[in-house]
């Protein structure tokens, strides 16, 4: 075989390194997108997009919302540490996603929290995104009319 690229064009290589050079986050897979925002005494918790494992260059690359398990575990963790904070929103916008061992932690972790969590289905709750509200100590689900 030749010297010849023949799994990826030459030219999206070279997109992918002027990407990853204008913002270094994109190739560090330490980096994780903060999904808690704070709000007086709660703790808001953002469910967006596919679940799953912790997004990558190509989802961002992409302009693709995910959230990993590992991320809304380590959320919940933290709000459940924070003396200041009372309770937990969840706020979910997700179609479902990936089953998984990871999934099952979240679930538990949602279901185990020293503080009251609520489920705030904003667009859609789907697959395993059901799963994880279903585990919340209360929910409520927005009216949306998806025809418009």
């Amino acid at each position: 075989m030749n010297n010849t690229v023949w799994a990826i064009d030459e030219s999206n290589i070279t997109l992918a390194k002027e990407i990853s050079a204008v913002d270094k986050t994109l190739l560090d897979t330490n980096v994780k997108t903060n999904i808690v925002t704070v709000q007086g005494n709660t703790a808001i918790i953002a469910i967006k997009g596919t679940l799953g494992f912790t997004p990558n260059l190509i989802h961002k690359i992409m302009g693709v919302t995910a959230t990993s398990y590992e991320d809304i575990i380590q959320a919940i963790e933290l709000a459940n540490t924070d003396d200041e904070i009372e309770q937990i929103a969840l706020d979910i916008s997700s179609g479902g996603g990936a089953v998984s061992d990871s999934l099952w932690s979240a679930s538990d972790a949602i279901y185990a929290s020293k503080k009251p969590i609520t489920a705030y289905a904003t667009n859609y709750c789907c697959s395993a995104a059901y799963l994880l509200a279903s585990q919340a100590s209360g929910g409520i689900v927005a009216r949306h009319d998806l025809t418009n």
